[in-house]
């Protein structure tokens, strides 16, 4: 039989890793031995990650699409291209191994989603994307 329920332990895991030169620019990619080859002429430390969400279920989906599309006073719509990746991780985030300056791993608030560098962000975002079908964006 085919389950068609999604479960509060059904997870998504995406692994990625991440880079910093000297300068402090932020390279990623899902690969550490990619993000290696590319970056093997750079003086740089590779880091690896991992971020850990629930699976979204139909009602998480309604949820985050009230979010990203708004109607307004003319009857139109207004939508904002980066709320479906922020809503993803905001509202499906369960765990993260992120780090913050002092080398501690941080907790996964939304404070924090906030102020991740969007290079990281964009890597976390398009792996979900792929892993959950793009089921809203």
């Amino acid at each position: 039989m085919i389950n068609l329920f999604v479960s509060m332990d059904d997870e998504i895991i995406i692994n990625f890793a991440v880079a910093s030169d000297k300068e402090g620019k932020i390279y990623a990619d899902i690969n550490k031995k990619d993000l290696e080859e590319m970056l093997k002429d750079v003086d740089c430390k590779v880091e690896e990650y991992t971020v850990i969400f629930k699976r979204p279920s139909f009602g998480d989906a309604v949820d985050m699409v009230g979010e990203i599309y708004q109607t307004n006073s003319q009857g139109g719509i207004n939508i904002n291209p980066l709320a479906d990746k922020y809503q993803k991780l905001v509202k499906l985030v369960k765990s993260w191994t992120l780090k913050g300056r002092d080398g501690n791993i941080l907790s996964p608030t939304e404070e924090n989603i906030r102020a991740l560098n969007p290079i990281v962000a964009d890597i976390i975002t398009v792996q979900l994307d792929i892993e959950t079908s793009g089921i809203l964006g």
